[in-house]
């Protein structure tokens, strides 16, 4: 990965508390499911997510809808 391409949490973190529903910044970008960028962001795809962090994000991510937030369509698919 270079440098240009490189994204560190830090640089996509705001001061919103709230999910962010804006367009993925890429096709497919993969997060820890422990990180912070989890609770920010919609359009990621979550990695290493277990029970008890599944509650936590869909919990921050409720009042997104499941067709436009990935989180909340994969804590749901992990609680069921």
């Amino acid at each position: 990965m270079t440098a240009r391409t490189e994204i560190r949490e830090r640089d996509l973190l705001g001061r919103n508390r709230r999910p962010m529903m804006s367009a993925p910044a890429l096709p497919h970008m993969f997060v820890h499911a422990d990180g912070e960028l989890a609770e920010y962001l919609c359009h990621v795809e979550l990695l290493g997510l277990t029970r008890s962090r599944a509650e936590v994000l869909h919990a921050l991510h409720h009042g997104c809808r499941r067709e436009d937030c990935l989180v909340i369509a994969a804590t749901e698919l992990h609680l069921s």
